[in-house]
């Protein structure tokens, strides 16, 4: 699995719309990773999916 937070999360939300079973602690990271899309200011649209701004961020 990548080293960078951003890209795995976006790895694990791929694998989780595929079917996928995630742990906690794989969800807790998911949840960690969108922070930064989350505070007022980013740099990314607000429409942007998920997935497609931690690809950005990452």
């Amino acid at each position: 699995m990548a080293n960078n937070i951003f890209r795995q999360a976006a790895e694990l939300l791929k694998a989780k719309d595929n079917g996928a079973e995630l742990t906690e602690e794989e969800l807790e990271l998911i949840n960690i990773a969108i922070i930064p899309m989350t505070i007022h200011g980013c740099p990314l649209p607000e429409d942007i999916p998920i997935g497609e701004g931690l690809e950005e961020l990452a």
